[in-house]
């Protein structure tokens, strides 16, 4: 996995720290790591939804899940009597013309679950889309009650006071649910993403090497930012610069079958998204 520090800094001479209020230098230092989370979210999604392979030095590559028409030759194990030739996709073009957001996800759920992969999964679709998801048939609201019959079709609804479970903070903003033909699907929107793509995964979990995307980090700094300062030999303003800086690396964890993308356009085609 390719390792990249990014980083901005503030300040640049004696006279900065000496004249900026604390506010300034404060309003400052989060404004670079605002714009580092973003740098590591798009790193983050574009690596997810783009079939490409980066050459690392003269030989190795950094792979993102299975794609056939990649350079990097993968076969994925068979799975419950079926076998996979090396043009088996997860970077997948559904046709609009023909097909809808249903079968978006259907789909992606069957392409990710047709190797052992079982749901709950998880879907992060564009904000753009919200309305279009809500609409499916297969959609599941979140709701704070549970609602019963006592087993009758009609008559009195009861209903019983709940709350909705504890969910980690994995990002995007959670609209619901997807009662897909392969398990449930969790969904996710972001601005990020554009209309009509979808990306879907199975997760192992918290640090779990069974994840679908692998994040490396130097072990000298660990995961994060941090900040160099840049000293001005200048006894009462000491400091002249203040680096914020994260490094990291990110690509397709060991198993390429545990998350795939979709696209629903009207030529049936994949085409890699641009990430904002």
């Amino acid at each position: 996995i390719d390792l990249r520090e990014k980083g901005d800094a503030i300040g640049g001479t004696t006279k900065f720290f000496r004249d900026a209020r604390e506010s300034v230098i404060t309003a400052s230092l989060n404004g670079l790591v605002n714009r580092g989370r973003n740098t590591f979210e798009q790193s983050l999604l574009g690596r997810a939804m783009n079939d490409g392979e980066n050459l690392l030095g003269t030989s190795g590559y950094d792979v993102g899940f299975a794609s056939g028409s990649q350079t990097v030759t993968y076969v994925p194990p068979a799975y419950n009597g079926q076998t996979f030739l090396s043009s088996h996709d997860h970077y997948i073009g559904v046709d609009s013309d023909s097909y809808g957001y249903d079968d978006l996800l259907d789909n992606l759920a069957e392409t990710v679950h047709e190797h052992g992969h079982e749901a709950p999964f998880i879907a992060y679709v564009s904000e753009a889309d919200v309305a279009s998801y809500r609409g499916l048939e297969n959609y599941v609201r979140m709701t704070r009650f549970a609602y019963d019959r006592g087993g009758a079709t009609s008559g009195n609804l009861f209903f019983t006071g709940g709350s909705m479970p504890g969910l980690p903070n994995v990002g995007g903003r959670l609209i619901g649910f997807y009662d897909s033909a392969y398990g449930e699907i969790e969904l996710r929107a972001t601005n990020r993403i554009p209309t009509a793509y979808a990306f879907l995964y199975k997760s192992a979990g918290i640090n779990d090497p069974d994840n679908p995307l692998y994040v490396r980090v130097h072990p000298a700094v660990g995961f994060g930012f941090y900040i160099s300062e840049i000293p001005s030999y200048n006894t009462t303003y000491p400091v002249k610069t203040i680096e914020v800086r994260i490094e990291y690396g990110i690509s397709c964890g060991r198993d390429r079958t545990r998350g795939a993308a979709g696209y629903l356009h009207s030529d049936g085609l994949w085409v890699d998204p641009t990430i904002s």
